[in-house]
């Protein structure tokens, strides 16, 4: 029961245009027509594990991801993250391949000053990549973004394929 309000408030939360907008990347980058939405609930084992490869990240129990397939019949996966930049949100949708490999990063809804949104080519450097590499003197935009895409390969580890 607790778990449904959770949802339900959490559902109500994340705003219906955000969740439609990132369809609607996923759709447009991959080029299919189908995406479904989906919720993982992590367990206190699954999210301890996280907290513990994962330092300094703030880990929830509930995220969304979006899974399609694409003309080649191959699961194609979308991992909606939000995270605090400064005192606004950002939330970006990170698409990643069957491997587990990303694809594309998509900035779904960015409330910050444009000259912070961080630069296409930039995002382009994260495409096809297993690990990251550190950066240094970086925005704090891109070091959430960098830091999300570290979470987003984890949370790929952890959901059904």
């Amino acid at each position: 029961m607790n778990k449904i309000l959770i949802l339900l408030s959490l559902i109500a939360s994340l705003n219906g245009a955000i969740l439609e907008d990132a369809m609607k990347s996923m759709k447009d980058f991959y080029g299919i027509k189908e995406v479904e939405k989906k919720t993982i609930f992590l367990t206190k084992t699954q999210k301890k594990d996280l907290k513990s490869k994962l330092k300094n990240f703030n880990i929830k129990s509930i995220y969304y991801y979006l899974i399609a397939m694409d003309s080649n019949e191959q699961n194609r996966y979308g991992i909606l993250l939000s995270s605090k930049v400064k005192s606004k949100s950002v939330v970006s949708l990170y698409l990643l391949n069957s491997d587990g490999k990303l694809d594309d990063i998509e900035i779904i809804a960015f409330n910050e000053p444009s000259e912070y949104k961080p630069k296409e080519d930039w995002l382009l450097g994260f495409s096809q990549k297993n690990k990251m590499p550190n950066i240094t003197g970086a925005t704090l935009s891109a070091r959430a973004i960098t830091k999300q895409v570290v979470l987003s390969q984890k949370l790929f580890d952890i959901i059904p394929k």
